[in-house]
């Protein structure tokens, strides 16, 4: 949501399509920190986000062996942390991009 903010705001300031571009530039200043700590995030939740995931994916592959609802389950950590990747390296992105239309 915020995102979306952000975005509609820059948006005016770059198409000066705002009669109030100083209200637009007050929220996009507001928003720069929930920004920042959009990247952070990203950076902080990746790392062990993919330690999770290679450790699942090497469960999976040296234990073949494993009842098959021991494999679904791997499954559905492995589709739920693919999810998590997902989601967060979207957020940083918008941020990435909003940062550097006005930051």
């Amino acid at each position: 949501m915020a995102a979306d903010t952000t975005e509609k705001a820059s948006h005016r300031l770059n198409t000066g399509s705002s009669r109030d571009n100083n209200s637009d530039l007050a929220l996009f200043e507001a928003l720069k920190p929930y920004l920042g700590h959009c990247l952070t995030l990203n950076h902080d939740l990746n790392n062990p986000l993919a330690v999770v995931m290679g450790q699942l994916e090497m469960i999976a592959e040296f234990h073949p062996e494993l009842p098959d609802d021991m494999k679904h389950r791997l499954g559905e950590l492995s589709t739920a942390a693919e999810t998590m990747r997902r989601v967060i390296m979207e957020a940083a992105k918008e941020a990435r991009r909003a940062m550097g239309e006005k930051g």
